[in-house]
Formats: C-alpha cells, sequence, structure tokens
C-alpha cells in the first residue's frame, strides 16, 4: 500500500482520538497534520511548510476588520449604546400589544450595525429586553426565544464576521458579502415583527398588552437626537465597505 495513504489513514484516526479525548478541533487538526507531515517529509521540512502555511493563511488584509468589528461591539455594549437604543426604541414601539418585542427587534437590528456577531447581539439583549418583557408578562419562552432568534439579524447586518471569513475562505467579494447582507437583515427583522403580530392574535398568553404609560409625540421627538451613535457607525461602516 501507498505510503501516503497509510500515513493518512493513521492520521485520521489520531485526529478522531484527540477531538475524543476534549482537544479543542483546531488544535487537534493542527498535531494531526504535523505528525503527518513529519511521517512524510521528516521534521525539517514539515516544520518549514505548517510555519509558512499558517503565516500565510492568517497574513490576509480581511481579517483585520475581525478584531476592529468586534472591538466595536464590545465598546458599544461596554458604553451602553445598546441599552439607550431599546430604551428609545421602546418610546417609539408605544403601548401597542407587543410593543417591547417590536422593540427588541428593532434594537437587534440597530445593534447588529455596530458589531459582527450574533451571539454577542443577542447575549446584550439577553440581559436589556428579557427580563424587561417578562416582567411586563410575556411568557419565559417567547421573551428568550425571541432574543435568541432576533440575535441572527446582528449576523446578517454588516458588519459581519461571518461574512469576512466565508469571503476569504471562498474568495468572493467581503465588501460585495457585506453589503449583500442589508437585504436579508432587514427582511428578517420584518418577518419578525409579523410574527410577533400574528402571535399576540392568535396566542395572548405569550404576548401581553403593555402597563406603562402613554407617550406623547414630543417626548419621542426627544429620543432622536440619542440615535446619533449608530448613524454615525453605519455611515462610517457602510461608506467604508464601498
Amino acid at each position: 500500500m501507498h505510503l501516503g495513504i497509510v500515513v493518512g489513514f493513521y492520521v485520521i484516526i489520531l485526529l478522531l482520538l484527540l477531538i475524543t479525548l476534549g482537544i479543542h478541533i483546531g488544535i487537534a487538526l493542527g498535531i494531526a497534520s504535523l505528525v503527518g507531515f513529519i511521517s512524510l517529509m521528516g521534521v525539517k521540512d514539515a516544520i518549514s511548510i505548517v510555519t509558512s502555511s499558517i503565516y500565510y493563511g492568517v497574513a490576509n488584509f480581511s481579517f483585520i476588520t475581525l478584531p476592529l468589528f468586534i472591538l466595536m461591539g464590545l465598546l458599544a455594549g461596554g458604553g451602553g449604546i445598546s441599552e439607550t437604543i431599546y430604551n428609545n426604541l421602546r418610546v417609539w414601539s408605544g403601548r401597542s400589544k407587543g410593543s417591547l418585542a417590536y422593540a427588541t427587534i428593532a434594537a437587534c437590528a440597530a445593534f447588529g450595525a455596530l458589531n459582527g456577531s450574533s451571539l454577542v447581539t443577542a447575549a446584550v439583549f439577553a440581559k436589556i429586553s428579557a427580563p424587561e418583557m417578562r416582567k411586563h408578562g410575556y411568557s419565559k419562552e417567547f421573551s428568550y426565544g425571541l432574543v435568541s432568534a432576533a440575535g441572527i439579524i446582528g449576523m446578517l447586518i454588516p458588519p459581519s464576521i461571518l461574512a469576512v471569513v466565508y469571503g476569504i475562505l471562498s474568495g468572493a467579494s467581503v465588501g460585495k458579502l457585506l453589503i449583500g447582507g442589508v437585504g436579508p437583515g432587514l427582511l428578517v427583522s420584518v418577518l419578525f415583527s409579523f410574527y410577533v403580530f400574528f402571535l399576540s392574535k392568535f396566542k395572548p398568553d405569550f404576548v401581553k398588552d403593555e402597563t406603562f404609560r402613554e407617550i406623547t409625540f414630543k417626548e419621542k421627538l426627544k429620543t432622536i437626537p440619542s440615535f446619533w451613535p449608530v448613524i454615525l457607525i453605519s455611515l462610517v461602516v457602510f461608506g467604508g465597505i464601498f
């Protein structure tokens, strides 16, 4: 049997064994690959190939966006922008049935323009909006389920970490992928809002009437200046992509 086939067979077994032992998949792949290269071409050549592969794998200009997207999301969350967005959108949603749910969906869409992760979006609003919905009588399943689902919007609307990674791996235009996520992100927001509307009609136990006071239009207008960080960052992000 050819040496390469034999080595490949044992490398696969080693990889499965490492994963079974609980070692991180990335580390397991690296160890198995290194062992396979050493078996075929010796230690010196194997180390040379692995180190150069690692360098050229990460030395990609597009990767610079990932830590910056993550940093922007952390600054937005830590600076209280997410909470401000939610509270002001809650004012605009009024006292209609399901208004807190509508505010959560809109806030996830707005916060999605400040970070590139669905996980971060869901985690932030699980602490902000879900407890508020529970306090106003929304079911636990609906409150946390909506936040988890609406977190997807943060992954679709630019900046999107997933779009950058996919673009690098597939060779597609990262800029076009990011811009291409705007439409689906807004569409998902609208569909979630329709879902809340129909659920409030047919499952009234899930979505409750709001109990806070009526907000005047003048009070709503006062909240508009607080949206400037989201608008400014969105213009910079979209302008930079274009």
